[in-house]
């Protein structure tokens, strides 16, 4: 963002995450020339009203000019930055040095995640994520894939155990992409890689022949866009597995147990199994067919 000349106007969609709606306004407030414009909308639902007072502290003012059925838009005009700062925006977190260090102990190793706001559980391990983790097998000469991969914890723990192979990591999101390298590079991996894509159609783009195909895909979906539910990405991820895996290849998919993705694995890949469940998550294992 401070590569760019100055803005005229910037435009943000209030995203679920506090510290990264946070980091938004801050990012848009020093990427206006003085004068731009600034819109942020949401719904009340979201929260849109405290959010607007934050922006109220740091432009100075902010206006309403449109609202409808509980969302509402609201617009600044970039002044001389107020001193001292809102005390919402002297959080360390704005810095874009700046990473969360986390130290995650997992199948007897000691890992380092760096993470960012507006990655998913950015601040800690996730239940679905452990669960994932705890059930995957992974030899030491595979090749991985992991979609989604967030601030990459479970491309690296599969790094580690496969450690004469490969894992490459794929997100759709910069905030994760930027987190997974930092944290590759915090443990120091020679035999992993991550990857801007939005799902595997990046890695599908580069393979060339059945040697480039996995062993083995690993992925803890996204099920929430904003605050509704969808299942969209999960399927595609199904299928970016069958494109993707080798013949009796293993897809291992985490995911709350209400959610049905049985029967997209068992149509697409051939088989499917539970390998773990308790009463929110379960692990999926589907493995493709013979060719």
């Amino acid at each position: 963002l401070h590569d760019h000349p100055p803005a005229d106007v910037v435009l943000v969609r209030l995203p679920k995450s506090k510290p990264l709606a946070l980091r938004l306004i801050w990012d848009a407030f020093n990427s206006l020339r003085e004068g731009g414009l600034f819109y942020l909308a949401g719904a009340n639902g979201e929260g849109i009203k405290t959010y607007l007072r934050h922006v109220e502290e740091l432009f100075g003012a902010c206006a309403v000019p449109a609202y409808r059925k509980g969302c509402r838009v609201g617009m600044a005009i970039k002044g001389a930055t107020p001193a001292p700062l809102p005390a919402a925006f002297q959080a360390p977190y704005l810095a874009h040095d700046y990473f969360l260090g986390i130290e995650m102990l997992l199948l007897g190793s000691t890992y380092q995640i760096c993470s960012i706001p507006g990655v998913f559980s950015w601040d800690r391990l996730d239940r679905g994520t452990q669960l994932l983790i705890e059930n995957m097998q992974i030899a030491p000469s595979d090749r991985v894939l992991d979609l989604g991969c967030g601030v990459g914890i479970v491309g690296i723990v599969a790094a580690h155990m496969a450690h004469w192979g490969v894992v490459h990591m794929v997100d759709g999101d910069v905030n994760a992409v930027e987190a997974a390298q930092e944290s590759v590079r915090a443990n120091q991996l020679h035999n992993c890689s991550v990857q801007l894509s939005d799902c595997a159609q990046a890695v599908r783009q580069d393979l060339h022949n059945s040697a480039d195909k996995f062993d083995v895909i690993v992925t803890n979906p996204p099920f929430h866009q904003g605050k509704a539910t969808q299942s969209a990405m999960a399927l595609q991820f199904v299928a970016d597995a069958a494109a993707l895996l080798k013949s009796n290849g293993r897809f291992y998919l985490v995911a709350n147990r209400f959610l049905n993705y049985e029967e997209p694995i068992q149509q697409q890949l051939g088989k499917v199994e539970t390998v773990y469940e308790d009463k929110q998550f379960k692990v999926l294992l589907g493995t493709m067919a013979s060719t």
